[in-house]
């Protein structure tokens, strides 16, 4: 016989009832084991994120130091676009030329070399900062003038020799003479270099502040942006006529020759190690009376 309405009503309620309690209960352990996950992930992304913050390298180094990479490349692009544009034709030293490598070469040769000195920089902040940073953001106008005017003098004077040994023909030929494809510089092929010549630079610029530190967060966070934007300023070939601009075009006019003859000005930043040396483009030519396109 057939079971009574009440009875397959009752059943089927039942029947309801347990499948939807039993898809409750997975909802709800689905969504705590999704919580619970969540939660994991975040306690690792904090375990990761630990060895980059300590006493020293606090949330605001870290932001101040990504907001100069962020100026200077404003500044990398501005300097570009000014050097290639015809419209500003007038300010370059010279006209503007093709190097001897393809745009393709010169784009994948320049972007390793930058995001490689980012990660050497990132790697000397992990492993070194606790010894060569101190935590303050104003140490006094004396000592950060003589924390930041310490660790370029004694970078631009190892630098000088560092770059002077790379113009030996053998050193030329398998490192420097990468950067010497450009005749014709421009900021952005600043960076245009065999591995190895960045990482020499950095090492001296890290053993600077290794011999002279510890040094203020403010102090590096300058000098950092002192080194890297007159890497950008020497190569951009650049010339504002404007009194303002008078050591921006002094520096330009400078490395522009180094760049067209290669025997002189060897310093990046302060001259007087050429004047102290010999090497500024007056002792050489004076000391090498050939034509120019022999020194």
């Amino acid at each position: 016989c057939l079971p009574s309405s009440n009875t397959w009503a009752s059943k089927r309620k039942t029947r309801f009832e347990v499948s939807t309690g039993s898809y409750l209960f997975n909802s709800c352990s689905g969504r705590f084991d999704g919580l619970k996950a969540l939660k994991d992930s975040y306690l690792l992304m904090q375990m990761s994120l630990s060895m980059f913050t300590n006493s020293v390298l606090s949330n605001m180094f870290w932001l101040v130091f990504g907001l100069e990479l962020l100026l200077i490349g404003a500044v990398l692009f501005l300097l570009d676009y000014l050097a290639k544009s015809p419209r500003w034709a007038h300010l370059r030293i010279r006209p503007f030329a093709k190097n001897r490598y393809s745009d393709g070469r010169r784009i994948l040769n320049t972007t390793l070399n930058q995001l490689f000195a980012v990660l050497l920089f990132i790697c000397f902040f992990i492993y070194a900062g606790e010894r060569v940073f101190y935590n303050s953001w104003w140490p006094g106008l004396t000592r950060l003038l003589g924390e930041t005017l310490g660790v370029l003098l004694l970078y631009d004077f190892a630098y000088y020799w560092y770059h002077r040994m790379a113009h030996h023909p053998k050193i030329m030929k398998y490192m420097h003479g990468v950067h010497h494809w450009v005749r014709n510089p421009t900021a952005g092929e600043s960076a245009y270099l065999n591995v190895l010549e960045p990482t020499g630079a950095l090492l001296i610029l890290f053993g600077s502040v290794w011999l002279i530190g510890p040094v203020s967060h403010l102090s590096w966070a300058l000098t950092f942006l002192i080194y890297s934007l007159t890497n950008l300023i020497v190569h951009s070939s650049l010339i504002i006529p404007h009194p303002a601009f008078r050591l921006f075009n002094f520096w330009v006019v400078k490395h522009d020759a180094h760049h067209q003859l290669f025997r002189f000005n060897f310093a990046n930043i302060f001259p007087f190690w050429d004047a102290m040396f010999g090497t500024t483009e007056a002792e050489v030519k004076k000391s090498h009376p050939v034509a120019p396109s022999q020194i």
